[in-house]
């Protein structure tokens, strides 16, 4: 019955709650660590490993393959964790569980930027996979939090809208380090910049989950294992069966978004002859389509699907498998360009997925349930990742 209401409220500022903390900074240190995430992932990550990959005498088809095992197994160390410390948050509150997160990833990049062989770079990046959270599990409990069950979209949205900023700013940055500076640069400067959003973190981002709230607030919620939340999560999803579809459909959504993203280096050097300049300019134009869509079409779509919220999800995963079909066949850059431009709404499918199941989720389960839909998330990457890789 929840997830058949509108995604907005059918009169302004109806269920606002005035007493929860602001959303602002909590968008501000996602754009720090979300650009900082950018330029050491978009494209170089990719690319430094095709560099220790053909200096270690690979050829493309054997660095391919290895990128997308590494891909498999980060996704692995994350689907393992993310639950975990997403639950975590739900009793020790959500700034604690944002800060590990940055300090390890900053370590990440650490490593990584010192790293000559593709032993040290991948064990860097799988194993501090276990305390980072790249999937925004944390930042979208705290939208919801703070945020009244039917005002979450447009939250979620902005949120989104946020990253695809930085995903204009990042891969740019992290383009023109490699071309100017070196491979290892990226990393250096995502590790200078997880440190800024870090201290920005520490000064100005208030606590969305106040201790009456926390999991732990009544008799009887100590700390519980992995098996434990998963076995909540089941419960949860057996009281609301509509959320096992959504999860469903999310999780196909990732399988192709990791089949994509761990593929997308090694296609454009192939297909398209795109080096370091080339990869970054195009990622940060997808991140101006992003951000346009989710900030500027999705309140559209939203007014207009209003009680129909599932075909508008279904619209956009089907603009969006639309989208990078039209790249497979692209000859030239030209091509790609327009059918990023063409199907940019495709990207709102999983927004619009993740308000609809959020509403069935009480205020107390919102970490777990968000860890178990990012962890799923990760198991669905790892599958594409490893698939799209053999693929190509």
């Amino acid at each position: 019955k929840g997830m058949a209401e509108p995604l907005l409220p059918r009169r302004p500022g109806a269920g606002r709650d005035a007493g929860r903390p602001p959303l602002g900074p909590l968008y501000c240190q996602t754009l720090l660590s979300a650009v900082a995430v950018c330029v050491s992932r978009l494209p170089a990550l990719s690319l430094r490993f095709q560099e220790l990959a053909f200096d270690a005498g690979l050829d493309t088809a054997a660095a391919a393959a290895a990128f997308g095992r590494v891909a498999a197994m980060r996704s692995v160390a994350e689907f393992v964790a993310t639950p975990a410390v997403a639950a975590w948050s739900d009793r020790v509150g959500r700034r604690k569980a944002l800060a590990l997160s940055m300090v390890a990833f900053c370590c990440e990049n650490a490593l990584l930027a010192g790293s000559r062989s593709l032993a040290v770079l991948s064990a860097s990046h799988v194993l501090i996979g276990c305390l980072c959270d790249s999937s925004g599990a944390l930042e979208h409990s705290c939208i919801a939090d703070a945020t009244p069950r039917e005002q979450r979209s447009v939250p979620f949205g902005r949120l989104i809208m946020v990253v695809g900023a930085s995903m204009m700013i990042g891969p740019m940055i992290g383009g023109e380090l490699i071309a100017r500076v070196g491979s290892a640069a990226p990393f250096a400067f995502a590790a200078a910049l997880s440190l800024v959003s870090f201290v920005y973190m520490a000064l100005f981002l208030p606590e969305y989950l106040p201790a009456h709230r926390r999991a732990n607030a009544g008799p009887g919620n100590g700390a519980r294992g992995s098996r434990a939340h998963w076995r909540e999560l089941v419960a949860l999803l057996g009281r609301s069966p509509g959320l096992s579809w959504y999860l469903a459909a999310t999780a196909f959504a990732n399988a192709g978004l990791g089949a994509y993203s761990s593929t997308q280096a090694f296609w454009a050097r192939e297909a398209l002859a795109w080096g370091a300049r080339d990869l970054g300019r195009f990622i940060s134009v997808t991140g101006i389509f992003v951000a346009i869509a989710q900030g500027g079409l999705l309140p559209m779509l939203q007014a207009r699907f209003i009680g129909r919220e599932g075909r508008l999800a279904q619209l956009c995963l089907v603009l969006n498998a639309a989208k990078v079909c039209a790249y497979g066949a692209a000859t030239d850059g030209r091509a790609v360009y327009a059918a990023t431009c063409a199907g940019a709404a495709g990207c709102c499918g999983v927004t619009v997925l993740r308000s609809l199941a959020t509403r069935s989720v009480g205020e107390r389960q919102q970490g777990l349930f968000s860890g178990a839909t990012s962890a799923i998330g990760a198991a669905s990457q790892m599958l594409g990742a490893v698939s799209g890789s053999q693929v190509l």
